[in-house]
């Protein structure tokens, strides 16, 4: 990617890819909760994934 002329230019955009994620909860009381998720999209010739994890404590 770059600019030229006050133009953005970007590689082509992907026709065959897929995206997957799995994610998972916990109650380990009415009051604690933990999760996490983890997602990622893959083609021919890349993979990107993310991750996010949290805990919730209500009160």
């Amino acid at each position: 990617m770059y600019v030229a002329n006050n133009r953005l230019q970007t590689s082509n955009p992907d026709r065959d890819y897929f995206t997957a994620s799995i994610g998972i909860e916990a109650a380990f009381s009415e009051e604690l909760t933990a999760y996490a998720n983890y997602s990622t999209s893959i083609d021919s010739a890349d993979s990107y994934g993310s991750a996010v994890a949290g805990v919730q404590l209500r009160f």
